[in-house]
């Protein structure tokens, strides 16, 4: 992960805290996986991919509990354009009306 994540900072975000035994604030704790996904935005625009977007909310189980986000990463807006137009599709292909 060090070399993944060029360098060891990423040790102290929240979730890898809680893997190594620490305790957290209740605001940590809450926000508990965003401070990775900001982080990985960050590491994605900084070799190139300056064309991001996430879905919308995090994917959860039967149990509620958060089990990944959806990220979308591109050199060229043109890939930003065709992933937002994906995402206005339903998960039952119900198509939503332009403008809407």
């Amino acid at each position: 992960m060090d070399a993944f994540w060029g360098g060891k900072d990423w040790r102290e975000l929240p979730p890898a805290r809680l893997a190594a035994g620490k305790r957290l604030s209740a605001t940590e704790v809450d926000s508990l996986a965003r401070p990775w996904v900001s982080r990985f935005r960050e590491k994605m625009a900084g070799i190139g991919f300056r064309a991001q977007d996430e879905g919308d909310p995090c994917f959860r189980n039967k149990k509620n509990s958060p089990m990944y986000h959806l990220l979308f990463f591109s050199h060229h807006s043109a890939g930003l354009n065709i992933w937002r137009n994906i995402k206005k599709i339903e998960p039952t292909g119900q198509r939503a009306l332009p403008g809407v």
